[in-house]
């Protein structure tokens, strides 16, 4: 009887242990786990982390933050969330529902949003809207934004006062919407470098506090309805744009410690009196246009002499008087614009150097003769000396001295003489309205012009085989007597006659510029946009931000689940194969004993 009670207990005992031992390894105990490999316990692998730690859910990086912290995220994510709903991003997916608890920095869906750190740094959405809305008040949430670019986005309303909340951007554009009202929200973002308003609707006087910008090099409000005095302004500006305004009608007052500047417009003001002379201590300007203004008085000698760096120069449609300096100018200068004014006397000989690219003269007074010699002007593309009253012959080496040249416009002059020796493949050809004489140059037949006029001078015909010309009205009388030998009487009349060379080129109203940050701020940079000259679509400013860990760290934490799923289901089957065994033995014991 004792034999046989033993088996029963220890049968009882055994599988006790057994099922004890199956409901420890499923149930996932941390005794077992923390001892189930020595490769978990180097820390490699790592024990099976909470459900918070692993979830992928948007709020995942927010753990172990602080609540100012999340508080700073919460109020990202609802800034993005606004900015979608009023601008409507190109191929943005809605965030409003998905990402509540912080910003969406690891998306691809969100072009032009660049993050660092986990905060938005750059929003560069130029071009790229669908909506015709208005900023958001919370654009003021983004406290690490660096770069804000929402240029051509067709944007109403006014720009909201939050927006000097944004004390580290560096870089702000709004160019080329429909905002309205003034601009006193910037005054407290003393750390931007470039400011481009321009082609908006926005009004006021510029303010003092400009001049307290210390790290601003791009300055560009032009195409608004700014008015007043220009302000003493930063040191440190390279670009000053504030063309197409309506700044002041007194004498321009601007500051002669702007020795960084690089390009100046001040095209199409109200701006009178004479040139500012605080404008030739400026030794770094490249450009330099003052047209579509007021200005009276003579061209100072050193604007034109004294600014080594100076390549292009509009001073057209002002009033300016006298004769042209007769100084030897920079060798820097390729264009010279000073039509449209009252500028009189005979051409000066240093006025034709080789440097010059284009030479815009038309709509003056100038009178004597051409003071052209041979390979005086090698580079010249385009010359307009239209509307004067320069008479004499032009001399035979012109043509040979002009190899490059591509637009020639001396009509409504009182040139004389023959043409006979024109031999070039100038495009534009305007000698109308002179008192030319002579056979016309066989080169006229050939048919290269894209506007040729020659009417109105006194050419012979010569039996009027060399006479026509391509698209082009030429002197009546020829024209008159090959129209039946043509294949088309309409042949010799222009369909379509291009812009006259008269009206001005418009230079890009804002230029990249490569800068430096300030320390202690970071910029997404954008390469170098394009300006409002280019095309309507400014190319993209793209944004670089340095990476955060959270895309690896959910890589991590999915690997880990995997082995550690795979190593916990292998150790359930290996302890329930124990337990069969030690059950089986169990009822063994007790049958044979």
């Amino acid at each position: 009887m004792i034999m046989r009670i033993r088996p029963v207990w220890l049968s009882v005992v055994f599988g006790v242990l057994a099922i004890g031992s199956s409901s420890v390894t499923g149930g996932g105990s941390d005794v077992l786990s923390s001892q189930s490999s020595p490769i978990e316990s180097e820390g490699i692998v790592g024990s099976s982390p909470s459900p918070s730690s692993t979830s992928t859910s948007p709020t995942s990086s927010s753990s172990g933050v602080s609540e100012a912290e999340r508080e700073l995220l919460r109020a990202e994510a609802q800034a993005v969330c606004d900015l979608y709903n009023e601008l409507k991003p190109v191929n943005w997916k809605d965030p409003c529902e998905e990402y509540t608890e912080e910003p969406p920095c690891n998306e691809t869906a969100f072009f032009g949003l660049s993050c660092f750190d986990g905060h938005i740094c750059s929003i560069s959405l130029g071009s790229r809207t669908t909506k015709q809305g208005t900023i958001p008040q919370t654009i003021g949430n983004f406290s690490q934004l660096r770069n804000l670019d929402l240029s051509h986005d067709d944007i109403n309303g006014v720009i909201p006062d939050t927006l000097s909340r944004l004390q580290l951007l560096a870089k702000l554009s709004f160019w080329r919407n429909n905002l309205t009202g003034e601009i006193l929200c910037l005054q407290n973002l003393t750390s931007l470098m470039s400011i481009d308003l321009g082609s908006n609707l926005l009004t006021g006087t510029l303010p003092l506090w400009f001049s307290e910008f210390h790290f601003l090099l791009q300055l560009t409000l032009n195409a608004n309805h700014f008015s007043g005095t220009v302000p003493p302004l930063p040191q440190s500006l390279q670009v000053l744009n504030l063309a197409d305004n309506s700044f002041t009608s007194g004498t321009l007052d601007i500051s002669s410690n702007l020795t960084c500047l690089l390009h100046l417009d001040l095209t199409g003001n109200q701006f009178s009196g004479s040139i500012p002379s605080s404008i030739f201590s400026m030794s770094s300007l490249n450009y330099l246009f003052l047209s579509r203004n007021q200005f009276t008085g003579s061209i100072p000698p050193e604007l034109l002499c004294s600014l080594n760096k100076l390549s292009w120069i509009r001073l057209d449609e002002n009033f300016l008087s006298g004769t042209l300096p007769t100084c030897s100018l920079s060798t820097s200068l390729g264009s010279i614009q000073l039509s449209s004014n009252q500028l009189s006397g005979d051409l000066p000989a240093t006025l034709f150097v080789t440097t010059v690219k284009k030479l815009l003269l038309q709509n003056n007074l100038f009178s004597g003769t051409l003071p052209i010699s041979p390979k005086a002007l090698s580079k010249l593309l385009t010359l307009d000396l239209s509307s004067n009253m320069i008479s004499g012959t032009i001399p035979q080496a012109f043509w040979v001295s002009l190899p490059r040249l591509n637009s020639i416009n001396m009509s409504h002059n009182l040139l004389g003489g023959s043409i006979e020796n024109y031999n070039s493949t100038t495009v534009i050809f305007d000698l109308s309205y002179n008192f030319l004489n002579g056979t016309l140059p066989l080169v006229l037949s050939e048919g290269k012009f894209v506007h040729c006029q020659l009417e109105q001078n006194c050419f012979t015909c010569n039996g009027c085989v060399m006479c026509q010309c391509n698209n082009t009205r030429g002197p009546s009388e020829c024209f008159t007597q090959i129209a039946p030998s043509s294949s088309s009487s309409s042949s010799s009349t222009p369909q379509s006659l291009p812009p006259s060379s008269s009206q001005a080129t418009s230079f890009p109203l804002s230029m990249p510029v490569s800068v430096s940050l300030p320390p202690g701020s970071m910029s997404a940079s954008p390469p170098p946009a394009p300006s409002s000259s280019q095309s309507q679509s400014q190319p993209p400013s793209q944004s670089h931000s340095i990476p955060d860990d959270s895309s690896f760290i959910t890589s991590t934490h999915s690997s880990s689940n995997y082995v550690e799923s795979l190593s916990s289901s292998q150790s359930m089957r290996s302890h329930f194969s124990v337990a069969i065994l030690l059950l089986a033995s169990s009822f063994f014991l007790y049958f044979v004993m």
